[in-house]
């Protein structure tokens, strides 16, 4: 723990008080008064996110109504409410489902133990074994029934939901403007579809019964949080999806399931990150370009493991669109901002804010990106920010001009991170930022 703290990991030093772990001896807790404001409140913070997240699981229920229909003494509902989330809870790919949908304020989820369709709970026949309401914020399980398979409802019914808050795009498993992702879950939909006969699952098959292609995209992604529960993970579930739709468990897993656990990760402390929220709200920059709406074919990838990077591209306007979708899609709290707009004033709650780095110490930011507006006023804005950088690991986004960026590569090389000068590879020229790469819809709707 002493040397997490020397080598300023307060993630690791979080992660080990989370799990107890005590300093050998009360000398070495001596290393904690000799902490700066700073690194006494990323301390603070990491702690307290891993706390939250090692709670006791089923504490996750407070935040959801979990009812039924009456049919069982509360003692006997209890019990029972609890085994199903505590199984749902052991499969490592339903877990991240559960923390997010434990977020959602007044979330609803309603049980007919005398039925095993909701006929009598809703309008929607004898077929229809779940209901996510949206809008409601309900879900609504027919549950007389074997109680795997309603553990099966019930993971799909949450998986609807969950994409639902993560995505804003109905159920679908991607933003609505990101278009590779899209196109790369519409190949495996397209590859599982043509491949689907008799032998097929019957969970995995119904996911192409009736409807519009729409829902069945949204329908395929929720089958995978329903075979593991309805058939056990780890076990025959597993190997039904590697069987059957190999590359749609790997989508879930190292697509979807990162991107929930963003989402769930970002609220925690709400405090310090909707602070953030309302300084991004107040600069009027994010918002200003999010109001242009534009989709582009190809999209921003990753923004890389590199703290400090310059992106460059034909239009500075469009490199700005594309990076501020890239950012958003990370679910992580961010300022974007001018470089002109630093150590400015904003008014939030009729007080006025300094943006500055005393501003962003107290409160959780992981990304900056920074449009260079003025190149003179650079050198002073990155030395204030690398100072965070060191202790947050904040990373740093600069767009730029293509004319401008041998100066500002200059200028970022006159920094340190870490002790290490910067690298010539830390500039990225985004050649596809320009009008060729807007989809044909996209033109057609702004006229361009």
């Amino acid at each position: 723990m002493r040397k997490a703290v020397a080598k300023d990991a307060f993630d690791v030093y979080g992660l080990l008080r989370s799990y107890n772990c005590q300093f050998k001896e009360d000398k070495e807790k001596s290393c904690l008064e000799d902490l700066d404001p700073l690194r006494h409140r990323e301390l603070r913070r990491q702690t307290t996110i891993f706390y939250e997240c090692k709670k006791f699981p089923l504490n996750r229920l407070t935040g959801i109504s979990i009812m039924d229909s009456g049919q069982l003494s509360p003692s006997e509902w209890k019990t029972k409410a609890y085994s199903m989330y505590k199984k749902l809870h052991d499969i490592e790919l339903v877990r991240p489902i559960l923390r997010a949908a434990a977020t959602a304020p007044g979330l609803e989820i309603h049980f007919d133990f005398h039925s095993d369709n909701l006929s009598c709970m809703t309008a929607q026949g004898k077929y229809c074994k779940g209901l996510m309401i949206g809008d409601q914020h309900q879900i609504l399980i027919g549950a007389k029934t074997d109680e795997n398979h309603a553990l099966g409802t019930l993971a799909h019914e949450l998986c609807h939901f969950v994409l639902m808050l993560v995505y804003k795009n109905g159920s679908l498993p991607y933003w609505r403007k990101d278009t590779q992702t899209a196109n790369s879950y519409a190949r495996i939909f397209d590859d599982i579809r043509n491949t689907k006969n008799s032998s097929m699952n019957a969970v995995m098959r119904k996911a192409f019964l009736g409807g519009e292609r729409d829902t069945q995209l949204k329908e395929l992604i929720a089958r995978v949080p329903h075979v593991l529960a309805t058939y056990g993970s780890p076990g025959e579930g597993d190997s039904i999806l590697q069987q059957e739709a190999k590359e749609l468990l790997h989508f879930f897993t190292t697509d979807v399931v990162p991107k929930v656990n963003a989402y769930v990760d970002g609220t925690y402390p709400v405090k310090e990150v909707q602070n953030i929220t309302k300084i991004n709200e107040a600069l009027r920059k994010a918002s200003e370009i999010e109001k242009h709406d534009i989709v582009f074919e190809k999209v921003i990838p990753g923004l890389g493991d590199a703290p400090l990077q310059i992106l460059s591209g034909p239009s500075l306007r469009l490199l700005e669109i594309m990076v501020n979708d890239s950012v958003k899609w990370t679910l992580k709290p961010y300022l974007f901002l001018n470089v002109s707009q630093w150590n400015t004033k904003v008014k939030i709650s009729q007080r006025d804010v300094d943006v500055d780095e005393e501003c962003l110490k107290p409160n959780r930011c992981d990304i900056v990106v920074l449009t260079v507006d003025e190149t003179s006023r650079l050198n002073k804005t990155l030395d204030a920010l690398i100072d965070i950088m060191e202790v947050t690991r904040l990373k740093i986004l600069l767009l730029a001009e293509e004319a401008d960026v041998q100066v500002i590569l200059q200028e970022a090389k006159r920094v340190e991170i870490s002790g290490q000068c910067q690298p010539d590879n830390i500039c990225t020229q985004i050649d596809y930022t320009c009008l060729d790469n807007v989809t044909a819809e996209c033109k057609e709707r702004i006229y361009l």
